[in-house]
Order: structure tokens, then C-alpha cells, then sequence
């Protein structure tokens, strides 16, 4: 897919019976489309609003590259009865980021929802007007701006999948009494705080911006959301997290704070934990923040006093881009594994608990 302002291609809808606003050129009613032809068509559009999914070949956007926003509508049926979402359905919401939505009038039926499939308040249109539905994509696109909503998206489920690989692997095997604590530093919108419910964590997020920590409080109400002063203060009491997170951050930091910030984290790590850090470390279309290999290995070192292992470390390539921009680096405070030789953490004699549950290492 190409990159462009998103705003400015049409958003298809899907929905026979509905009745849409007046029309406009930013609208398109999307009567059929052959599974054949179901990825250019999609490639055209700026949002796909599917106030009809059963009228729709759901099937066909799982498993691909779909990174434009979806809007899904789950109205009550007309009876009143119960709605069962298809398992089509079922799977496409538990793809969706928070640059898709749902909507949904009823709130005992959003509450289901978003339990179920790990939604934020964000995600949520309290509502089964289409011309309301259709309002809220429109002011989705265009709020973006200049950007691309599609290479954002792309971006945004590359680190979601790396990291649900993590908090898979940490739910196994961090040694804990209870449930484990999850702790994101700098979160913004938070990518980690979905994770931390389906993997049974308890979660708390800390930014010192004000309104990144309100708006997590309203999306992650399972949560807990604290402000801090700076980002090298996180105000929490030693040892206090299992693991701790930190995406996008430390690129953003002046390299005079940056280690201060990981020494941070580390004191608030408990002995077994793991500290995640998820950083950009090529610039992104010849320009951005970003995080070299060095400077990502020295905050890392002197922020850990050098006690950091290094259990495993990830390239990561997100789908508009032809670099691998990203690395995804986890650390151990103590280690769990009993490799014979290791040398950074990088295991010489074998494949370490971690490694394997990552999907890396030999396999013997």
C-alpha cells in the first residue's frame, strides 16, 4: 500500500438498508466485492464502515495487511434479543487498534464487548445512527491531519504483536506470588495495558503529561494512571513492578536524561523481573526521532549499572517500511536460565527459557 493523507480517499460503506447523510464525495457505498478484488479496493479507501457485516466478506480482511480504520457497527437486532457476533466478527474485533472503532448504542452490550476483546473507552461510538457513525469516521480522518493513519496503524500492530509475545512469555515465566505487576513508563495512549488484562496483570501507567494520563484513566478503567513530575521521576516505591515498559520513549528523551530514566525503571523492577524497551532506532522516511544502536545499548548499560541480562533482542520491520526500524531489547534483573557461558546475556551453549517462548533459538 502507498502512503497519503487518508483524509482525502473515500470511505466505504457497507450497508444496504442504511441511510446515509447527503451524499458526498468523501462517501461510497460499497454494494459487493469479490474476495478477488478485496485488497485494491481497500488500498483505495481512506475507512471501511461495515454497518452491515453480515453483508460484508469479513473473512477476507483477517490475515492481511488491512491498516486503514474499520468501523464496526453492533446494533441490537430488531427483536431485542441478544446479538451474536459471528466468529468472523469475533476475530476482526480482537485485531482492532485504537485507530478502529465499534459502535454500539447499548452499554451493557459495550461493557460485554470490551471485557471480552480488550477494547478502550477510545474505541467506542455510543451509537447506531449511521449518520452519526459515519460523522465519527469522518472526524477520525481528518483529525489525523497531514499524517498517515495507515502507516500509523501498521506501526502501531507491528510493536502490538512483538510485545504480546512478551507479556505471553513473562506470564509463564517471571516467578511471582499473586498476579504479576506490569508497570509502562511514558505509556501516551498506552500499548501495554490490553496486554496486561489478557495476560491476568495487574497494570499501572505513568506519564508526566496531564492529559495523556486522563485519557488513560478514561479508555483503561481497569487501570491505574499516575502523573510524574518527569520522565527520569516515576514516584513509585523500589521493586514495585514485575515488568516495566517503556515504548517510543527513550528515543524522545535529551541524552543527558536518557540514562537516568533507565535507572529509574530499574530501581522500581523487582529482582526476576523483566524491563521492555521498545525503541525506533532508524529514521522513518528520512526524518523523525530515533534511537541509534550505541545510545540505545549505553542507556541500557550505564542506566542498569550493568547489571541488566540481556535475554533477548528483536528487529522489528513494520509493514510500509523496507528497513527493520524498531528493536525491541528485554532485560532481566536476575536471571532465570543456566546457560553455561554468556557473554551480554546472549546465550553460547543454549537456547534460554525466554528465547524459546519468544519464537527464538535453536531448536536442537
Amino acid at each position: 500500500m502507498t502512503r497519503g493523507d487518508a483524509s482525502t480517499r473515500p470511505i466505504l460503506v457497507v450497508g444496504s438498508r442504511a441511510q446515509l447523510p447527503a451524499a458526498g464525495s468523501e462517501l461510497k457505498r460499497l454494494a459487493s466485492v469479490a474476495p478477488s478484488e478485496l485488497h485494491a479496493t481497500l488500498a483505495a479507501a481512506g475507512a471501511l464502515v461495515l454497518l452491515e457485516p453480515s453483508e460484508f466478506p469479513i473473512e477476507g480482511l483477517l490475515g492481511i495487511d488491512l491498516d486503514i480504520p474499520i468501523i464496526l457497527s453492533l446494533h441490537a437486532p430488531a427483536s431485542g434479543g441478544r446479538l451474536e457476533a459471528s466468529p468472523a466478527v469475533e476475530s476482526l474485533l480482537r485485531e482492532l487498534t485504537p485507530f478502529d472503532r465499534v459502535a454500539v448504542a447499548s452499554e451493557e452490550r459495550w461493557r460485554a464487548l470490551r471485557d471480552r476483546f480488550l477494547l478502550t473507552e477510545g474505541q467506542r461510538i455510543p451509537s447506531a445512527e449511521p449518520s452519526e457513525i459515519v460523522k465519527e469516521t469522518s472526524d477520525l480522518l481528518s483529525c489525523l491531519g497531514p499524517s498517515d493513519i495507515r502507516d500509523e496503524k501498521s506501526a502501531y500492530r507491528t510493536r502490538r504483536d512483538a510485545l504480546d509475545r512478551v507479556f505471553a512469555a513473562a506470564a509463564k515465566l517471571i516467578s511471582r506470588d499473586g498476579e504479576l505487576t506490569a508497570l509502562e513508563v511514558c505509556s501516551g495512549v498506552t500499548q501495554c495495558a490490553g496486554l496486561a488484562r489478557r495476560y491476568g496483570m495487574s497494570f499501572t501507567s505513568l506519564d508526566p503529561n496531564p492529559d495523556y494520563a486522563q485519557g488513560v484513566r478514561q479508555s483503561q478503567s481497569e487501570s491505574r494512571s499516575v502523573e510524574t513530575s518527569g520522565a527520569a521521576d516515576l514516584s513509585m516505591q523500589v521493586a514495585c513492578a514485575d515488568l516495566v515498559s517503556c515504548v517510543n520513549t527513550l528515543q524522545h528523551c535529551r541524552d543527558r536524561d536518557r540514562g537516568g530514566l533507565v535507572q529509574e525503571m530499574w530501581r522500581v523492577l523487582a529482582p526476576g523481573g523483566w524491563l521492555v524497551a521498545l525503541e525506533e532506532m532508524v529514521p522513518r522516511h528520512g526524518s523523525g526521532s530515533y534511537l541509534g544502536a550505541a545510545d540505545f545499548e549505553t542507556a541500557m548499560v550505564e542506566g542498569t549499572g550493568g547489571g541488566a541480562v540481556l535475554e533477548h533482542f528483536e528487529a522489528l520491520r513494520y509493514p510500509l517500511d523496507d528497513l527493520h526500524c524498531a528493536g525491541l531489547a528485554l532485560c532481566s534483573k536476575v536471571s532465570g536460565t543456566s546457560d553455561a557461558v554468556r557473554v551480554h546475556g546472549l546465550s553460547l551453549t543454549s537456547t534460554s527459557e525466554s528465547q524459546q517462548e519468544l519464537g527464538y533459538g535453536s531448536r536442537g
